[in-house]
C-alpha cells in the first residue's frame, strides 16, 4: 500500500507532520480527520525519497526494543516507550505508527514492513522468525549485532581516511599557495629580467595561469560527480550503472566485493540461526551486499537451492568467487552447521575489507608526498637555476 507524508493541523492549533498509509490521497485525508487532524498537504512518498534515520540511532531503538521486551513489557507498550526515547523524529514517529499497527492486532513483523529502509531488508522476516519460535527478544538483540558489527566497520572505514585526507588538504593547500602567489611573483622577476626560465618551470608557471582563470572548473565537475552520485542513488538505470563501474575499478573492486560478501554472509547467518529458510534467506541476503551487479552474480544461488543443490555449487561454478567460498560453505553443509559457516565467512571477508583499506591507506601517504615533493622540488629547482644564471653566480 503506498505511504503518505502528511502536514496537518491539531485541534489546539500546533502543527504536525508524519506518514501514513492509504490506497488514495483521498483515504490519506480521511484518515487525519478520523485522528481528529486538519490535513494541510499530503504528498505520496516515491521509492527512495524517504530518508532513513542515522544507524546508531536505528541500533538505539533496537537495543531499546529488545531490552524493553525482555523486562516483559508488552509490545505496544514497549514500542511507544522506545519511541519516546529516540533522537530520531522520523524514527519515532515509526515506533508510534508500528505500537498503533500492534494494537490494531498485526505482528512486530508485519508492523515493521513499511520501514524496510529504516531497519533494513531482512529485519521483518528475521522478526516473523523470532516470532514464530517465541523469541522475539533474543531476535531483536541478534538484529541489533548486525547494526553494531556495520557501525564498528563505519568508524573504522571513517577513522582509516583521516590521515590520508589532512595530507592530502595539505598538499593541495601547498600547491595552491605556490600557484597562486609565489609562481606568479617568480613569473615578475623573470620577466624583468628578461629571462627564460627551465622547462618545468615553464610548465608550472602555464598551468598556474590558466589554474588562476579556470579554477571555477575543477569545482563545477566536483558538483556534477556529486550530482551523478547522488541521482545514482535514485535512478535504477544510473546505480546499475554506477555498480558495474566500481566492480572494474582497481583496488575498489577488492574493497566492495570483500564488503558486499561480508554482509551477505553475515545477514544470511543471522536470517539461517533465526529460523528463516534457506531460499527465502538467500533473496533477501542479496539485498544487503548494496551493489546490483554482485547481487546479479549472487543470485543463482537461489535457483540452484530451489532444485535441490547445495548452496555451495552455486559458488563453485562461478570463478568470480574465491575458491575458500565453495570450500568453507561445503564443509558446512556437510556438518549441518550451515549458519555458523555462512557468520564465519561474513567475519572472514570483513577483516578482509579492513586489510585491503589499510593496504590502499598505506599507499596513498607516500604517492602524495612523493608527487607533492616532485613538483615543489622542480618549482623550486628551476626557479634558483634561472636565478643562479640570470645573476652569473660562481660557484
Amino acid at each position: 500500500m503506498p505511504r503518505y507524508a502528511y502536514k496537518a493541523m491539531a485541534t489546539d492549533g500546533s502543527r504536525v507532520a508524519g506518514e501514513l498509509e492509504a490506497a488514495t490521497p483521498a483515504d490519506a485525508a480521511r484518515a487525519l480527520k478520523a485522528k481528529q487532524l486538519h490535513p494541510v498537504s499530503v504528498r505520496q512518498q516515491k521509492i527512495g525519497q524517504r530518508r532513513a534515520p542515522k544507524r546508531s540511532h536505528v541500533l538505539q531503538f533496537i537495543e531499546d526494543l529488545a531490552g524493553l521486551l525482555d523486562s516483559n513489557i508488552g509490545l505496544d507498550k514497549a514500542l511507544h516507550l522506545a519511541a519516546g526515547q529516540s533522537e530520531d523524529d522520523r524514527l519515532a514517529q515509526a515506533g508510534r505508527e508500528m505500537a498503533h499497527s500492534v494494537h490494531k492486532g498485526k505482528s512486530l513483523a508485519q508492523a515493521m514492513e513499511p520501514y524496510a529502509d529504516f531497519f533494513g531488508p531482512a529485519a521483518a522476516p528475521l522478526v516473523r522468525a523470532g516470532e514464530a519460535s517465541g523469541k522475539v527478544a533474543e531476535t531483536l538483540q541478534n538484529l541489533a549485532a548486525g547494526w553494531r558489527s556495520e557501525l564498528a566497520f563505519r568508524k573504522a572505514f571513517l577513522a582509516s581516511l583521516v590521515y590520508p585526507s589532512m595530507l592530502c588538504a595539505m598538499s593541495i593547500l601547498t600547491l595552491g599557495v605556490l600557484v597562486f602567489y609565489v609562481m606568479p611573483n617568480f613569473a615578475l622577476v623573470f620577466d624583468a629580467v628578461d629571462a627564460t626560465p627551465p622547462q618545468g618551470v615553464r610548465l608550472l608557471l602555464g598551468f598556474g595561469e590558466m589554474a588562476r582563470h579556470w579554477w571555477w572548473l575543477p569545482l563545477m565537475l566536483l558538483l556534477l560527480v556529486l550530482l551523478a552520485i547522488r541521482f545514482s542513488a535514485l535512478g535504477d538505470h544510473a546505480r546499475s550503472s554506477w555498480d558495474k563501474l566500481v566492480l572494474r575499478l582497481p583496488l575498489v573492486d577488492r574493497i566492495i566485493i570483500a564488503r558486499g560478501l561480508a554482509r551477505y554472509f553475515a545477514t544470511l547467518g543471522r536470517l539461517l540461526e533465526g529460523g528463516v529458510p534457506l531460499v527465502g534467506a538467500l533473496s533477501l541476503s542479496q539485498r544487503a551486499t548494496g551493489n546490483e551487479a554482485l547481487q546479479k552474480r549472487l543470485a543463482p544461488a537461489v535457483s540452484e537451492v530451489k532444485i535441490g543443490r547445495p548452496l555451495s555449487s552455486s559458488f563453485a561454478k562461478d570463478a568470480f568467487f574465491p575458491k575458500r567460498v565453495d570450500s568453507l560453505l561445503r564443509i558446512a553443509e556437510e556438518q549441518g552447521t550451515l549458519s555458523r559457516g555462512c557468520l564465519s565467512l561474513g567475519a572472514r571477508f570483513e577483516e578482509e575489507t579492513k586489510v585491503t583499506l589499510a593496504r590502499l591507506t598505506t599507499w596513498i601517504e607516500p604517492v602524495v608526498i612523493l608527487a607533492t615533493g616532485i613538483i615543489i622540488g622542480v618549482a623550486v629547482i628551476g626557479m634558483f637555476t634561472t636565478i643562479i644564471s640570470v645573476t652569473n653566480v660562481d660557484f
